[in-house]
């Protein structure tokens, strides 16, 4: 029978005792553990002869090589595999199983697995421990133990062999057998017997047993708890820098568990953690200087630390970051920490915040997508899962779009290359135009990479300003880009796209789905947008509601975060020649005025006259009713007014009624007010709140923008009656008004056919 049928055989044989019914003493089980060892030392003696004499060294090297590595760095040992060391190859092989050493790979694994089979470890280790070698006894624990060069798991017989040599007086196998004590893998639990193997390695110097000995002592597992021991313990395995000493150090002082708080030493610890390159050290660092934790606050440091620990892939760094930067509007920034972190965490924290993100930006199908990965993953808090809720109730009408072709990827960015030279020519520039009425728009544009996402801010200054952020991310399967804003109030669901014209320019142009899903393509216009020179664009536009007309206009390039403030200079120097001109229409008209008042007075003192000779007056009392009439119908001239007050006097006080007939004469415009259009298009406006209503946006910015509109020339126009303006100039107003409410009136009926 072979060494491993033997083998195989006891333990077969112990389990079918075992299930037979006949509850066994511990006299029994420890004599079947017996007879497993004694199989063990008959399959060592019995592979005696086959060990080489060089492989004691060859061993003991590829041991050392992988000790001074663990858990990081798997350079020396893969070079000596590499060379051609079979001990090593199996070593190798088990580097790329664990994660410490960074991603896992089943291609590299199987590699080194088979060249150590081609070298024929297990029979060599075998050979050796016959020997009495205890690192070739340890080694057969951990094939056994992660099933190495070839080997099967089977935990009991790891157990046995790290036993084995663990009593031979390998501290590596002593931790090693120790460690499955402790968890009750391939033996039965036993914390007691884990911490004094522990021990006895620790105290030759094995800083992760001397890690294991304070984790007891500070968890009172096989002892008393004892924090003092456990930081004494804690400081010995820190000294040879080990990473997880150094942690439960800082995490110790920081949290008083056992000892009084520290948070100079907690810093301590965790900068030296940080140091050392470990990711939770740099992202609790972070904290430190984030919250002003035990140091000055310093948010700065706080974000360099968080990147640090990002850039590894830590899941909280990558979090953190990109609340960081969320918060500091680098929205690019932050899209991508957490798009890491959405992979990485097993709660839906990041898909949710992502969801909360491309909602703001305008991209409603994205947010719709994480918003269902984060309820699928869960443990959100209450709030965050309503939101999530809200997200995905209010994207229903996207759930046919196809999101696939939307991811990051590098695939992404080789299709997208066509358009890198107007998107980098337009990154972080933008461009201001100035409307009439005294108003100005700007554009900004910034990029996330070749491939990646486009936002386009757009926004304007004045009574009315807005400010609109769209993301744009490029769809593989259609070849462009892509943004999805929110539902208009009317209930159809636009798609904003982008592609390169023929000229080289952006051509945008708008998608709409109805309420039943279908698609109208162009509904709400278009928009070119052409670089020129790297210093100026010629944007064209075509608004494709109620005209075709184009309208091309120039402007220059300037740094994208100038764009609103040199906006709003703009609009103050457009208002300030508008007013300019206002005033030059008003002294024209004062002018004209003054002729016209004259003849006023000179009408009105005639009408004034008359009445009062109708009525029988005295000379004295017509005299008077002339003067009056004067002051009536000119009463903005102060001589009239004048003449007014002499009146008084001659009318006596039979004559109190003709300064109200007088004024009824005078006030009477001769034309009537014509009513709102504007009331139908826009429910809940009124002259009163108009101003407010437009401010708000509502559920729809760009109707509530056209009623504000609508309503302030209509307002305009009544002003135009009260000031007494000819019946022409209160009709230039109500022109302006009746086009604007005709305006938001097709657009209503644009939106609403369906």
């Amino acid at each position: 029978m072979h060494n491993q049928e033997r083998l195989a055989a006891a333990r077969r044989s112990r389990r079918e005792q075992s299930a037979g019914g006949t509850v066994l003493g511990l006299a029994m089980t420890e004599a079947i553990r017996l007879v497993g060892i004694v199989l063990v030392l008959l399959a060592c003696l019995q592979s005696a002869a086959h060990a080489a004499p060089n492989d004691v060294n060859a061993l003991a090297a590829a041991h050392r090589a992988f000790l001074d590595g663990f858990p990081k760095d798997r350079t020396a040992v893969q070079e000596l595999a590499l060379a051609g060391n079979g001990f090593a190859a199996m070593m190798t092989q088990r580097t790329w199983q664990n994660d410490s050493y960074g991603p896992v790979s089943e291609a590299e694994a199987t590699r080194w697995r088979d060249q150590a089979v081609a070298d024929d470890v297990p029979a060599r280790l075998l050979a050796l421990a016959g020997q009495g070698n205890a690192t070739a006894m340890a080694w057969l624990g951990s094939m056994h133990r992660y099933a190495l060069a070839g080997a099967s798991t089977d935990v009991e017989q790891a157990a046995a062999w790290y036993r084995k040599g663990a009593e031979k007086g390998s501290s590596f196998a002593q931790r090693l057998f120790a460690a499955m004590l402790w968890e009750g893998t391939g033996v039965e639990k036993d914390p007691v017997a884990a911490l004094r193997w522990n021990r006895k390695a620790a105290d030759k110097g094995d800083r992760f047993a001397q890690y294991a000995v304070g984790l007891a002592y500070e968890l009172g597992e096989g002892v008393a708890k004892d924090p003092a021991q456990a930081i004494a313990w804690y400081r010995k395995a820190a000294a040879q820098d080990d990473e997880s000493s150094i942690g439960r150090l800082a995490w110790i002082y920081g949290k008083g568990e056992g000892v009084g708080v520290d948070l100079d030493q907690s810093v301590f610890w965790y900068r030296k953690l940080a140091e050392m390159g470990n990711a939770k050290g740099q992202y609790n660092l972070a904290v430190k200087y984030w919250n002003g934790t035990g140091v000055a606050q310093d948010r700065s440091h706080a974000l360099y630390w968080f990147r640090k620990a990002a850039d590894q892939g830590d899941e909280d760094a990558l979090f953190a970051v990109g609340v960081v930067e969320y918060g500091a509007d680098n929205y690019c920034h932050a899209i991508d920490a957490w798009e890491q972190a959405a992979v990485a965490m097993k709660t839906g924290k990041a898909h949710a915040s992502l969801a909360e993100l491309y909602s703001h930006l305008g991209n409603q199908v994205l947010a719709r997508d994480h918003a269902q990965r984060a309820a699928a993953k869960g443990g959100l808090e209450p709030g965050t899962a309503e939101t999530v809720g809200k997200i995905v109730a209010s994207t229903t009408h996207l759930r046919h779009v196809d999101v696939a072709p939307l991811a990051w990827s590098a695939s992404g960015e080789t299709a997208a290359a066509r358009y890198q030279t107007v998107v980098a020519a337009l990154d972080g520039k933008a461009y201001v135009l100035t409307h009439d009425g005294g108003h100005a728009s700007y554009s900004s544009y910034h990029s996330c990479g070749p491939g990646k996402d486009l936002l386009i801010e757009s926004g304007s200054v004045g009574e009315y300003g807005m400010n609109l952020r769209m993301l744009y991310r490029f769809d593989r399967a259609l070849g462009r880009y892509r943004a999805f804003p929110k539902s208009w109030a009317s209930g159809a669901h636009p798609e904003s796209q982008f592609t390169l014209g023929s000229n080289g320019q952006l051509v945008f142009n708008s998608v709409e789905f109805d309420r039943k899903g279908r698609r109208r393509v162009s509904t709400l216009g278009t928009e070119q947008v052409l670089v020129q020179d790297g210093r100026r664009v010629r944007v064209t536009t075509d608004t494709g509601l109620f005209t075709t007309k184009l309208e091309h206009r120039h402007a220059e390039l300037v740094p994208a975060a100038n764009a609103k403030g040199l906006a709003r200079q703009r609009m103050d120097q457009a208002r300030a020649q508008l007013a300019q001109v206002q005033r030059e229409r008003q002294l024209e008209q004062q002018s004209k005025g003054e002729g016209g008042g004259f003849m006023r007075a000179l009408v009105g003192a005639t009408v004034g006259a008359s009445m009062m000779a109708a009525g029988g007056g005295s000379n004295e009392q017509v005299l008077g009713g002339a003067l009056k009439g004067a002051q009536v119908f000119n009463p903005d001239s102060a001589a009239a007014a004048s003449l007014g007050s002499t009146a008084d006097v001659l009318f006596g006080a039979s004559s109190t009624s003709l300064p109200s007939t007088l004024a009824g004469a005078g006030t009477q415009t001769g034309y009537p007010t014509r009513p709102s259009l504007a009331t139908g298009a826009c429910a809940g406006f009124t002259e009163g709140n108009y101003r407010q209503k437009a401010l708000t946006g509502g559920p729809d910015q760009q109707l509530y923008a056209l009623c504000g509109q609508a309503f302030e020339y209509y307002t305009m126009y009544k002003r135009a009656i009260a000031q007494g303006y000819s019946e022409a100039d209160a009709n230039r107003t109500y022109a302006a008004h009746e086009q604007s409410a005709r305006v938001a009136q097709g657009f209503l009926r644009s939106h609403g056919a369906d």
